[in-house]
């Protein structure tokens, strides 16, 4: 800190200085003769109503800094596709792997509808059966309580 600049903590001190006296209250000690204390009173009351005539000056305002931008030429925003591929593109251990995996364990999704054909058979003939069991498990009891 130079002793030759006006810092903030600077213009507090001396802004709390200048306020802290003129919040102090001049008051004359009570005193034995009264045309002396008058005296003091009316001396006091002339000095608070007059005006002051020196003015607390200050530097002038701190310089402010100005910044200033420009673009000079527009930025280059891939469209969602191009984002898409390269985001989500395959190294070569990972295309490698992918091939592997679909001539192992990967399923054709091109045979996928007769899947579905033959799952839903088989859930009809699990229905069937169920059914078949339960009609069974009916007569059986019916049979049973004709015999009682």
């Amino acid at each position: 800190m130079s002793s030759g600049l006006l810092t903030t903590a600077r213009v507090t001190e001396a802004f709390c200085v200048v306020v802290v006296c003129l919040a102090i209250r001049i008051e004359a000690a009570p005193q034995q003769e009264t045309h002396a204390t008058d005296d003091a009173l009316s001396r006091i009351k002339r000095e608070l109503q007059r005006t002051p005539t020196d003015k607390l000056k200050l530097d002038p305002p701190f310089p402010v800094a100005t910044f200033r931008s420009s673009v000079d030429q527009r930025r280059y925003m891939p469209t969602f596709e191009e984002w898409l591929q390269k985001e989500f593109a395959l190294t070569d251990v990972q295309r490698q792997s992918q091939e592997w995996y679909a001539k192992c364990c990967g399923i054709n999704l091109l045979n996928l509808p007769q899947w579905a054909d033959k799952l839903d058979r088989a859930r009809r003939r699990r229905e069937l059966r169920r059914l078949r069991e339960q009609i069974a498990r009916e007569l059986a009891q019916i049979e049973a309580n004709k015999r009682k």
